[in-house]
């Protein structure tokens, strides 16, 4: 069963924030959708989107914890506080992985926002120069440790966590010899892989909330606001693999709230 679960998504990349709006799919037992449901579209494109495997296995060493409560404290003003929180997750840990992890979810960025990440589209209209394929942006966010807390105190329905968010933009078939990449930018196809730790929370507005620091290498921006890939002018005449120059970033931040109980009822879209 196929089940409507992100609700926001809150996007910082250095100095710059980005808020996207996520609709995502989430299934207990397995990550396969159909793209017509996540588009709403009656036709969907001829597509195979193939997410990184080497998420599953990673596991934040936790450096960052001070950090990320730093970082996180407006977003856990509500955490509630049951005593018998702890020892039902050591139970509930890997249910917890299963069930708020997704794949194919679709996002979509804040209007005014700096543009996020570059898309080079398979095929050029000649004749105006305008794109014919826009691509699906696509999502996905895997739960991939469940920590209990030790070495400080986290106050209240906490505990530890690291993920993989993946976003990207594609329209073409993606080629499975990618799937280790940070950052990728080919024709038809961009994949930004980002690696977090943060916590889970539960809160007492009967919603769950992830909020988590991450790091990855984004490629160098221009100085021009309205195109900062300016490095794409020169390289995608004729060319279908790209190679920019990217710099590592630390500042990147994510926040994704589910509701306590997942229903049909129960899942909305926030912006």
């Amino acid at each position: 069963m196929l089940v409507p679960g992100c609700k926001k998504w809150s996007y910082g990349c250095g100095m710059c924030t980005f808020i996207l709006i996520c609709l995502a799919y989430l299934s207990y037992y397995t990550y396969h959708v159909n793209l017509s449901e996540a588009r709403g579209l009656d036709d969907p494109p001829a597509v195979e989107i193939e997410v990184e495997r080497e998420g599953t296995t990673y596991r934040s060493s936790y450096s960052r914890s001070k950090e990320v409560l730093q970082h996180c404290i407006p977003h856990l003003m509500h955490v509630s506080h049951d005593a018998s929180f702890l020892r039902e997750m050591e139970n509930k840990k890997q249910a917890l992985t299963n069930e708020l992890s997704f794949t194919y979810g679709e996002w979509k960025q804040a209007s005014g926002q700096k543009s996020l990440l570059p898309f080079i589209p398979t095929f050029m209209n000649t004749s105006n120069g305008q794109a014919e394929d826009q691509g699906f942006q696509f999502i996905s966010f895997r739960v991939t440790d469940v920590n209990l807390p030790s070495g400080y105190s986290l106050q209240g329905n906490m505990v530890n966590v690291s993920a993989v968010l993946q976003v990207g933009c594609i329209s073409t078939i993606v080629d499975k010899s990618t799937e280790e990449q940070d950052f990728l930018v080919q024709r038809g196809l961009t994949s930004l892989k980002i690696r977090m730790e943060g916590v889970y929370a539960e809160l007492e507005t009967e919603e769950r909330v992830f909020c988590m620091l991450g790091s990855s290498r984004l490629p160098l921006r221009g100085k021009n606001a309205s195109q900062p890939w300016d490095w794409l002018n020169s390289m995608s005449i004729g060319r279908s693999t790209f190679s920019p120059t990217l710099i590592d970033d630390l500042k990147l931040k994510a926040v994704v709230y589910f509701p306590r109980d997942l229903t049909l009822m129960s899942c909305r879209v926030y912006k």
